[in-house]
């Protein structure tokens, strides 16, 4: 049987713009932004890993929880690389 997908659209993250396009006080902002998103699917990750273990041999539970914990590990991979790649847009506009 087919398993739905988890009902949790993802996460929105900053869109890159060009880089000429962004100041460096909106560069800040999505920083932030992108700082908060990353704490927040981190708490996720960890609440998911908690529940993975908690679940035991319930197989159902367990392929659940760990299609919606690849989905959280994908999107925190992302906003991390946003998170890198605005830092170093920060860094080259400081030099």
């Amino acid at each position: 049987a087919m398993m739905p997908a988890p009902s949790q659209a993802p996460a929105s993250a900053p869109s890159l713009a060009p880089v000429s396009a962004r100041s460096m006080s909106t560069i800040r902002h999505e920083l932030r932004a992108t700082d908060k998103l990353v704490a927040r699917l981190t708490k996720k990750r960890t609440q998911l890993e908690t529940q993975l273990v908690d679940a035991g041999a319930d197989h159902e539970v367990l392929r659940t929880l760990g299609a919606e914990l690849g989905v959280v590990v994908a999107e925190l991979e992302a906003a991390e690389e946003l998170w890198l790649a605005l830092s170093d847009e920060a860094e080259s506009r400081k030099a």
